[in-house]
């Protein structure tokens, strides 16, 4: 029988950070806005001070967009 613990790491196994889901999770720490924003603009001295992972956004027409960190 395997155990929740082995069940819970082979599930996080199969999971990619880009993911929508995930990404939302982790980008609503800072250091890893800054992680990222530091390799994707090869900037090691880039310091981010607040971050948002996603902003849903709807006009007065009821149309709505969700912007990515």
């Amino acid at each position: 029988m395997i155990s929740s613990k082995a069940n819970i790491r082979e599930a996080a196994k199969r999971l990619n950070p880009i993911d929508d889901l995930l990404f939302r999770k982790m980008g609503e720490t800072l250091l890893f806005c800054q992680e990222i924003l530091r390799v994707f603009l090869k900037d090691k001295t880039l310091v981010v001070k607040e971050a948002a992972a996603q902003y849903a956004m709807t006009n007065l027409q009821g149309r709505s967009v969700v912007a990515d960190a």
